[in-house]
């Protein structure tokens, strides 16, 4: 016998203390008996009192109170092992506690709003372990893995700027502590980086890595916190303990959110996303729920526990049996006593204590009843109640997963409903339990969809099949072939989706390569423009009118090749009107340097000197040529990426049924392309060529012409 409660054995000492107590109250009741009532007539009072009785009821009290202790400590038997399992998923909390995120565009301030959302996460926690990453000019491992939420919350909360030693902002560092320190390298799953910052980057190649994160397996989730337009000042104590606000080299430091990077680097690693919060709220419970509760989960810990069926309803039981009977007794003697009702009564009482365990229908039954009230863990803790006594029940298992589904865990609603089907000698229970496996996969694809579209289209292809399975097992169930339909759409949907972007891609592109065509060509008549001011410097004689007419000539040149440039600039920027990727940001203030100078170059022209013109026109040429190379920086790499997703492509339409013969003219274009980037590669290595030939023959002297072709 299992006691649940061995304390409760304590109170059996109240059994003695009462049989003691009863035997003073007899020594104290025969003494004033003796003392106030005469010895004849005690003898006649006595005939009519049953000392028998007397000492029966005692007795039988003081059985039901033992009784009623054995309840207390609640005996159970029938032991029965049960393995319980822990799964769950690997969540590594990066935060940035620099200088910078004590910024007050969010209240109380960026660390603040970090700390009080990651809170809210916690609580939303299904089993997952959780670790935590603190950096700045370095990264500290404040807490391993853990399923301690108490223990991480404490280590939150001690979370300052103070927390690490040494100034700065080395996103890329933290994100390697986390990789090399918090996670294993046992599976490339089941891992997410949640990384709180401002952005602001110290040269610790962030992108770089995420990028060894995504090829570890590991999801990383953005968020991005504070201005990106303004920024805000940081504010400080002073000395006196005045509020101030930070100072570099005499000047006010503003922090601004550089979500540009924070994009990149959840872009590296797959499913990654950035959450772009700015000085908006973030709920991470709900980003918990949408983006990694549903996610593949591993076992984390399991242990075999063994459950007793618990009896104290017997030992209750029998304790008021006890105590009717004492009432019925009487101490008088009496000719009639309700015998017949004793022997009723106690076998009324005693009979639901053997049946008082609730039986596993009771139990379903109760399950099923929070389950439409939406009390769903209440449901989930009776329906475990009453597999423990049905471990094999097919029912028990698809109920299970129901409630899972309901809390939108769809992978854990999967295998009980798989469970459930592979139990299952029900026909349309086994439909049933393969029908809502389709729609766990296809919520779990519908998640994917705009984060990971090939993850998407694999969920979705998966539902297909239960849905198949499903109609296998029972042709007449409508939902799932409605259902199956759907999904198919969905993936085509998909795939047009996946179709459309790359063509989106290839034609900005080509826009773009149109775009650097034409720099290029400005930059040409740049050239050619400042070699003609410097043959016009060299003349001697700088007050003929053919002097003065190739003069006004380069001058209006000059103001043709500026237009060229800032048509070349309003196209890129028509190209990106959103969020610009670092290089054609880089490109586009390359470009309004250009301009600048090349308004300059004219004006100087036009005022007749061209030694102040030379220089700006060279910075112009300088500018451009930059530009160009910041464009065409890395484009084999993007023709290699668009290679791979038109082959996926060609691959999925012919799963689809659709001709698999574009992937022959992809390749043609992509061969195209490299060659369209090799030349302009080339051209400009030709240009620096030639401009290192000019100067060296402007040493020697030039011969004046009247241009230099």
């Amino acid at each position: 016998m299992h006691l649940g409660n061995v304390n409760m054995l304590l109170l059996l000492w109240l059994a003695p203390a009462l049989v003691a107590l009863y035997l003073y109250a007899a020594w104290r009741r025969g003494r004033a008996m003796r003392v106030f009532v005469e010895a004849g007539l005690l003898e006649r009072i006595s005939t009519s009192v049953r000392p028998g009785a007397r000492r029966l009821k005692a007795a039988l009290t003081v059985a039901a109170v033992a009784f009623i202790a054995l309840a207390l400590a609640r005996p159970a038997w029938n032991p029965k092992p049960r393995t319980v399992e822990r799964r769950g998923r690997d969540i590594v909390f990066v935060i940035d506690v620099s200088r910078s995120m004590i910024a007050e565009d969010l209240a109380p301030n960026r660390l603040g709003r970090a700390k009080l959302a990651v809170s809210d996460m916690i609580d939303r926690l299904e089993g997952d372990r959780v670790a935590l990453v603190a950096f700045a000019g370095t990264a500290v491992l404040r807490c391993p893995l853990t399923l301690d939420y108490g223990f991480f919350r404490m280590m939150l909360e001690d979370l300052d700027t103070d927390s690490v030693s040494r100034g700065g902002t080395m996103i890329g560092d933290a994100i390697r502590k986390a990789l090399d320190e918090a996670f294993d390298d046992q599976e490339k799953k089941y891992k997410d980086i949640i990384l709180i910052t401002d952005g602001e980057d110290h040269d610790s190649f962030p992108v770089e890595a995420a990028e060894e994160a995504g090829k570890r397996g590991v999801r990383i989730i953005a968020v991005g916190l504070g201005d990106e337009d303004q920024g805000r000042r940081i504010p400080v104590t002073d000395e006196n303990g005045h509020r101030a606000f930070l100072t570099h080299d005499g000047k006010e430091v503003w922090s601004r959110l550089d979500a540009a990077t924070l994009r990149k680097m959840a872009n590296k690693t797959p499913g990654g996303r950035y959450l772009n919060v700015a000085t908006g709220a973030v709920d991470l419970g709900d980003v918990y729920t949408k983006l990694i509760a549903g996610e593949e989960k591993r076992e984390i810990e399991s242990k075999t526990i063994t459950l007793y069926e618990e009896k104290f309803q017997i030992f209750i039981a029998v304790a008021l049996a006890l105590l009717v009977i004492e009432l019925l007794i009487s101490e008088r003697r009496r000719r009639a006593m309700l015998t017949a009702l004793v022997a009723v009564i106690i076998p009324a009482l005693l009979i639901p204590s053997g049946a008082s365990a609730e039986s596993p229908g009771r139990l379903v039954k109760k399950g099923n009843r929070a389950y439409r009230s939406g009390e769903y863990d209440a449901a989930a803790q009776l329906y475990d109640l009453a597999s423990v006594r049905l471990p094999e029940s097919p029912v028990l298992e698809f109920n299970q997963g129901n409630v899972l589904y309901m809390k939108e865990d769809f992978e854990g609603a999967r295998e009980r409903f798989q469970e459930a089907a592979l139990k299952s000698r029900d026909l349309l229970l086994e439909a049933l339990a393969w029908y809502n496996s389709g729609n766990c996969a296809f919520r779990q694809g519908q998640r994917q969809a705009d984060s990971d579209i090939e993850k998407a289209l694999s969920y979705l292809r998966e539902a297909v099949d239960f849905y198949s399975t499903a109609l296998e097992k029972d042709p007449g169930l409508a939902d799932a072939a409605h259902n199956l339909e759907v999904t198919r759409l969905t993936i085509k949907q998909l795939l047009d989706r996946l179709k459309e972007m790359q063509e989106q891609m290839k034609q900005q592109q080509d826009k773009l390569r149109a775009v650097v065509d034409s720099l290029l060509s400005a930059l040409d008549r740049q050239e050619d423009a400042l070699s003609e001011a410097e043959s016009l410097g060299d003349a001697v004689d700088r007050t003929t009118p053919e002097w003065k007419r190739q003069l006004g000539e380069l001058a209006g040149d000059q103001r043709d090749i500026s237009k060229s440039t800032a048509s070349a600039a309003g196209r890129l920027s028509e190209l990106f009107p959103g969020e610009q990727p670092d290089q054609v940001r880089q490109a586009a203030a390359h470009l309004d340097t250009a301009m600048t100078a090349q308004g300059d170059a004219a004006g100087d022209l036009g005022e007749g000197s061209t030694t102040d013109a030379m220089p700006h026109q060279r910075l112009a040429a300088d500018k451009i040529r930059d530009a160009v190379e910041e464009l065409t920086r890395g484009e084999g790499q993007q023709g290699q990426q668009e290679q791979q997703q038109q082959q996926q492509a060609g691959q999925q339409q012919q799963q689809q049924g659709e001709e698999p013969q574009q992937e022959s003219g992809d390749q043609q274009v992509q061969k195209d392309d490299e060659q369209r980037s090799e030349t302009a590669r080339g051209i400009i290595d030709q240009e620096k060529e030639n401009r290192k030939k000019r100067r060296e023959q402007g040493a020697e002297g030039y011969r004046k012409v009247d241009k230099d072709w």
